[in-house]
C-alpha cells in the first residue's frame, strides 16, 4: 500500500492583502495523507461551541488555524503556562499565563503555510520549524537561536533545559544533532537513511526515538548524550506525519501505533527495546484503520492509541486504552466522526485527552477528556470545525486544545482554541491505604465510590489508592477483595480542589486452596486440578486472567470437584489461575497460588513443506487419498482477527508439488455453503527474500481465488517494495475448483513455476507466503500467518518446495513427575520435535495410548503403582516416529512438595542474564540446565531457593531446560535465554 507524504511547508505564491489561503485534509488508504491547498475559497464558519467541558476561555482567529499547543509544568504555587502555534495565515506563536487569554508573549513567523512548534514541558526550550529557518526561543518568546534548513523538520527539547535536539531531512536521509543552549555547534550529528516524521525524548532525557518513513519505515533509537544509534530495527509504517511515538518517563517502555493498523508496546531491557505487545487496533465496523495518536503515563502503566477509520460512509476514528501488560484494551470509545488525531495523558494516567476531527456535520465532539477508568466522556466539546491538537498539563488540571473553525476535511480557513479547567472547585480526591490482614501484599483491593458509575481504584503493592475527579458531595465508600470481609465506610465527604483520606484493614474468610496446577501446551483445553476444600461449602469458582499483574475478574466458572476444564482458552495465550471455594452467604475464601496455563500451539507452524507428492485432480472435490502425500498447516483464524473466533482444526490448507506445478487446497469446516465471492487470497514473496521488488519488476504480488457464482475467476497483481501496487491482470489456463466436501466448501488449485509474471519464480525451492480465506466477500475464516502486515514480505511465512517426506524425529527428554495431594496425578513432558507437518504426539502408559497436541500430559494415577511410558510423534498423513526411550515411576516413590510448587517464581522468562527464584523453600537444591540437545549447560548448588538467582549471561540464546533437585523431589520449567 504506497503513502506519499505531502510536505505541508510548500512555498506559495504572496497572495494580495485580503486574499486569504485554505486547505483540506483528505485521507486515501493507498496513498495516505493529503493536504489540498487553495487560494480562491470563501471559508464558511458557523455553528456554536456545545459540551460540558468547563472552558476557561476561548480564542477565535477569523484566518490562522490552530495547530501544536503546548500546557506547561508548573513549579508550586506558579501559574500554568500556555502555548499555541497559529499556522497558515497570519503565523505566529502565542504564550500565556493563568487563566488569561491575552498573550503574554509572541514569537512572530513568517512562513506562508504551516509552521511547526516544539518545547520541553517546562516551556523554556521553543523551537519553531519553517521552511528555511528554525527558531530556538526561551520560555519568554525571545529567540535566542537560529539555524537554517532545507526541508521539513523535527524538534525535541530536553526537561532539563539542557538543550535540543533537530531531525532536517536531507534527500532521502535525517540528520539528527545535538546543540546545548549556549553554542550554534552542534555537539553531534548521525545520519539516519530515511525522512523523519516523528522525534520523542524521555521526560529524565535518557532515550531519544526518531521515526522515519520510506523507504527504511524505522523507529531510531539513540544515545542522547553521542548520537550513537543503539537500535535501528523497530518497523514502523507511517508515511504520513501523525503523532511521535510515546515514551514514558524513564524511557523504559516506547508506544506507537502506524498505518497497519496495529498498535505497539516495548520495553527497553537495558541495551534494546524488546516487544511486550502488538495489538489490532482496526475498529470493528472499519474495513480498514491507521493508528495516529499515542500516549503513555509517567510510569508505564497506562497506553493509549486513536486511530483514523475506513468506512462505507467515509471516515470516522476510535480511541484504545490499554493497561500496559495487557493487548486487551480497558475499554474502547468509537465513533468519533473522524481522525483522531492527537492523544495527550495525565501523568498518572488518571485522565486521557483526545483531538479529533469530529463528524462533518458537528453532531459530536472534537474534543473529549476521558478518565482511566471508564470509557464514559468525562468532558466533551463540539466546535463548528475539528480540534486536531490537544495537551494536558502533566497535573492534569488544565487542558489546551486547538485546530482548525471548519471541518478537516472541508475547504477553509480559521481555527479555534480552548483552555479547559479539568481539576475545578467542583470536583475533589479521595486517597487511603488499605492493609489486607496476615499479608505482605495488600495489591489488588478494590475501592468503590457508591451512588455514581465508574469512580473507583485499585491498590497498589502497599495498599495505596488514589481517585481523582470526584464530584464534589458525600458518598458510602465500599472497600473488597475476593476472599476478605467486605468493608463500607460512611458519609465520606469529598471537597473541590482538596483531597480526603480514609484507611482500614480486611480480614480474611478462611484459608486459601491449596496445590493449583494447570496445563501448560497441552491440547485444546487447560486442565486445572487442587486439593480439596475439606470443609462445607457450596462449589468451586475458577478464575482467569491474561497477565500476572493484572487484578482477577469475575469467575469463568464453576465446578463441583476440584478439577476444571478451561475450553475458553485461545492458543498463543498465556493464562494465570486461582481457585476459590464459595461458602455461601456472599462468602469466599481467599485466591489459591497462582497456575499458568496454556493451550498448544503445536498446529501453529511458520514454515510449510510442500512434498513431492502425486498430481492432483482439480475439481473441487476431495478424491480418496488425494492429498494424503500432502503437507497441511491449519491457517484457522483461532484469535478471531476477523472478529469471530474460527477454532483450531476449522480451515486446513494442504500443499505439494509435481512436474513444476504448486498444488493447494482449502478446508473450510465452517463455511457450509458455496457463495458468489468465496475467495482464496495468496500474497507471495516469489524468491523468499522478505521483501518486494522495486516498482516496475512485477514478478511478485497476489493472486485472489475467486468463486463467481457460476464459475471461478483466478488474478493476479503486482506488489512493490513500498506497498504501492501494479495492475491486476486475469491468470487464463490455471487450475481452479470451487465445490462442497460432506456440507463445506472445499478449494483446489495449482499455480505453475515458470518466468511469467504470474507464475511462481522461487529462488532455494522456498516461496514467502501469506493466505486468507474469505467467504461471501466479506467473512473471514482464515489467516496465515495470523499476525501478519498484508504488503509487508518481512512477516510472511515460508513454504519449502519438493521437499521428501519423511516420519517425524522422535521426542526426547521424556518426564515424569506425580503431584500428590487428595489425589494423584502424573504430569508427563517432553520436548517438542522439529516438524513442520506436526499433527498429535501417541503417549504409551503401560498399556494405554493416549493422543496428546501439545508436549504435556496430566493424566491421574494410583498410589504403589508402577508405569511405563513412551512417546512417538505423528505427522497428518499418519506417518509415526520412532518411539522414545522408556521411562519408568512408580507412585509414591517421589512427590512434588506442594510448599514448594504453591510458592515457586522462576523469573522473567524469557531471561537474558539472570534467572530470579523466589520460593518459601529453605533447604539445599541443584540446579541443572540443559540445552534442547539434553546437553548439561550449566550445573549450580544453592543453599535455598528464597530470594536467589542463576546466572545465564554466557547462554546461547535459545530454549533450555532448568531442572530444580532437592532432597524430596524435582521440578522441570522451561526457560527461553534470549
Amino acid at each position: 500500500m504506497k503513502k506519499f507524504l505531502l510536505s505541508l511547508t510548500m512555498v506559495f505564491v504572496v497572495l494580495c492583502a485580503n486574499a486569504q489561503r485554505g486547505y483540506k485534509t483528505v485521507y486515501n488508504p493507498q496513498k495516505g495523507r493529503i493536504v489540498e491547498f487553495s487560494d480562491n475559497v470563501i471559508s464558511q464558519r458557523g455553528g456554536e461551541t456545545k459540551g460540558d467541558a468547563n472552558v476557561v476561555w476561548s480564542l477565535s482567529e477569523e484566518y490562522a488555524i490552530g495547530d501544536n499547543v503546548y500546557a506547561f509544568d508548573i513549579d508550586d504555587n506558579e501559574d500554568h503556562k500556555f502555548a499555541i502555534n497559529w499556522s497558515l495565515n497570519d503565523p505566529r506563536i502565542d504564550g500565556f499565563t493563568g487563566e488569561n487569554n491575552s498573550p503574554t508573549w509572541q514569537i512572530p513567523t513568517t512562513t506562508g503555510s504551516f509552521t511547526t512548534h516544539f518545547a520541553n514541558k517546562s516551556g523554556n526550550i521553543q523551537i519553531t520549524a519553517e521552511e528555511t529557518v528554525i527558531y530556538v526561543s526561551d520560555g519568554n518568546g525571545n529567540i535566542t537561536k537560529t539555524h537554517e534548513c532545507s526541508e521539513n523538520s523535527y524538534a525535541a527539547a530536553r526537561n532539563d533545559d539542557a538543550g535540543y535536539y533537530l531531525a532536517i531531512r536531507t534527500n532521502n536521509n535525517t540528520e539528527v544533532s545535538y546543540y546545548t543552549l549556549d553554542s550554534n555547534t552542534a555537539s553531534w550529528t548521525t545520519t539516519l537513511a530515511g525522512n523523519v516524521v516523528g522525534m520523542s525524548i524521555s521526560a529524565e532525557c535518557n532515550r531519544l526515538v526518531v521515526s522515519v518513513a520510506q523507504p527504511e519505515e524505522t523507529i531510531y533509537v539513540l544515545e542522547p548524550e553521542t548520537g550513537d544509534i543503539l537500535q535501528d530495527d523497530i518497523y514502523y509504517y507511517d508515511n504520513s506525519p501523525t503523532q511521535s511515538p510515546a515514551l514514558s518517563a524513564n524511557g523504559d517502555y516506547l508506544a506507537f501505533s502506524d498505518f497497519s493498523g496495529q498498535g505497539t508496546l516495548m520495553h527497553w531491557n537495558g541495551e534494546r527495546y524488546e516487544l511486550v505487545w502488538k495489538t489490532n487496533i482496526t475498529s470493528s465496523y472499519a474495513s480498514s484503520s491507521w493508528g495516529c495518536g499515542n500516549a503513555i503515563s509517567a510510569d508505564g502503566k497506562y497506553v493509549a492509541f486513536g486511530t483514523l477509520d475506513f468506512v462505507s460512509s467515509g471516515y470516522d476514528g476510535t480511541v484504545f486504552f490499554f493497561n500496559s501488560y495487557s493487548p486487551i484494551p480497558l475499554w474502547t470509545y468509537e465513533n468519533c466522526g473522524g481522525q483522531v488525531s492527537e492523544l495527550s495523558m495525565a501523568s498518572d494516567g488518571s485522565l486521557l485527552a483526545v483531538a479529533s476531527d469530529g463528524p462533518v456535520d458537528n453532531s459530536g465532539p472534537d474534543a473529549i477528556i476521558f478518565r482511566k477508568q471508564t470509557n464514559e466522556p468525562y468532558m466533551e466539546l463540539n466546535t463548528s470545525g475539528s480540534l486536531t491538537n490537544i495537551d494536558l498539563s502533566t497535573d492534569g488540571k488544565y487542558c489546551l486544545t486547538a485546530g482548525k473553525a471548519v471541518h478537516s476535511t472541508t475547504m477553509g480557513w480559521g481555527g479555534n482554541a480552548y483552555l479547559i479547567k479539568t481539576g475545578h472547585e467542583n470536583v475533589g480526591t479521595l486517597a487511603g491505604e488499605v492493609i489486607l490482614s496476615g499479608e505482605t501484599s495488600h495489591k489488588d483491593v478494590t475501592v468503590t465510590i457508591d451512588g455514581i458509575d465508574n469512580y473507583y481504584e485499585l491498590t497498589d503493592e502497599d495498599g495505596i489508592f488514589n481517585i481523582r475527579f470526584i464530584p464534589v458531595g458525600t458518598y458510602n465508600v465500599t472497600v473488597s477483595k475476593t476472599g476478605y470481609v467486605q468493608q463500607t465506610i460512611d458519609n465520606v465527604v469529598i471537597n473541590g480542589e482538596t483531597t480526603t483520606t480514609i484507611s482500614c484493614t480486611l480480614e480474611p474468610v478462611g484459608m486459601p486452596l491449596t496445590g493449583l496446577h494447570a496445563t501448560i501446551n497441552s491440547n485444546d483445553k487447560v486442565f486445572l486440578f487442587w486439593n480439596d476444600f475439606g470443609g462445607s461449602f457450596e462449589h468451586y469458582a475458577v478464575y482467569r486472567k491474561d497477565a500476572i499483574e493484572a487484578a482477577f475478574g469475575e469467575p469463568i466458572g464453576f465446578s463441583e470437584e476440584n478439577a476444571y476444564y478451561d475450553d475458553t482458552a485461545l492458543p498463543t495465550k498465556q493464562y494465570f489461575y486461582a481457585v476459590t471455594a464459595i461458602l455461601g452467604d456472599n462468602m469466599e475464601t481467599p485466591y489459591s497460588n497462582i497456575a499458568e496455563g496454556s493451550v498448544s500451539t503445536d498446529f501453529i507452524v511458520t514454515t510449510a513443506d510442500a512434498y513431492q507428492g502425486t498430481a492432483a485432480t482439480i475439481d473441487g472435490q476431495k478424491g480418496t487419498d488425494e492429498w494424503i502425500d500432502a503437507s497441511v498447516v491449519d491457517i484457522s483464524d483461532f484469535l478471531g482477527n476477523s472478529n469471530e473466533i474460527e477454532p483450531a482444526g476449522s480451515v486446513l490448507f494442504y500443499c505439494k508439488t509435481n512436474n513444476n506445478k504448486l498444488y493447494g487446497a482449502v478446508e473450510v469446516f465452517t463455511d457450509t455453503e458455496l457463495e458468489a465471492d468465496d475467495c482464496v487470497a495468496l500474497y507471495v514473496d516469489d524468491n523468499g527474500n522478505r521483501t518486494f521488488p522495486p516498482q516496475g519488476d512485477d514478478s511478485e504480488g497476489n493472486y485472489w481465488l475467486t468463486y463467481t457464482g457460476n464459475g471461478t475467476s483466478m488474478t493476479y497483481r503486482p506488489i512493490y517494495e513500498n506497498g504501492s501496487v501494479g495492475t491486476t491482470i486475469d491468470v487464463f489456463d490455471q487450475e481452479l475448483a470451487f465445490g462442497t466436501v460432506d456440507g463445506h466448501v472445499f478449494v483446489e488449485f495449482s499455480l505453475e513455476f515458470g518466468d511469467e509474471t504470474y507464475m511462481l519464480s522461487p529462488i532455494n525451492d522456498k516461496s514467502g507466503f501469506y493466505i486468507y480465506y474469505r467467504s461471501h466477500g466479506s467473512d473471514y475464516h482464515a489467516y496465515w500467518p495470523y499476525d501478519v502486515s498484508t504488503f509487508d514480505a518481512s512477516t510472511y511465512n515460508m513454504i519449502n518446495y519438493n521437499v521428501q517426506h519423511n516420519a517425524p524425529e522422535t521426542p526426547t527428554n521424556l518426564e515424569a513427575v506425580v503431584c500428590a495431594g487428595d489425589d494423584y496425578y502424573a504430569i508427563i513432558t517432553w520436548d517438542n520435535v522439529e516438524s513442520n507437518d506436526l499433527d498429535h504426539y501417541n503417549i504409551y502408559i503401560n498399556n494405554e495410548i493416549i493422543e496428546v497436541k501439545g508436549n504435556m500430559l496430566v493424566t491421574d494415577v494410583e498410589y504403589n503403582t508402577t508405569y511405563n511410558v513412551k512417546a512417538t510423534a505423528v505427522d497428518h498423513s499418519g506417518l509415526e516416529s520412532e518411539e522414545s526411550e522408556i521411562i519408568t515411576f512408580s507412585v509414591g516413590d517421589v512427590f512434588i512438595s506442594e510448599t514448594l510448587v504453591s510458592t515457586l517464581r522462576i523469573f522473567p522468562n524469557p531471561a537474558s542474564s539472570t534467572i530470579n527464584i523466589c520460593s518459601n523453600f529453605n533447604d539445599y537444591a541443584e540446579i541443572n540446565m540443559y540445552d534442547i540437545s539434553g546437553r548439561i549447560v550449566k550445573r549450580c548448588s544453592l543453599n535455598n531457593l528464597q530470594n536467589t538467582s542463576v546466572d545465564v549471561e554466557n547462554l546461547i540464546p535459545g530454549l533450555y531446560i532448568m531442572e530444580i533437585i532437592t532432597k524430596e523431589m524435582a521440578i522441570i520449567k522451561k526457560i527461553t535465554i534470549k
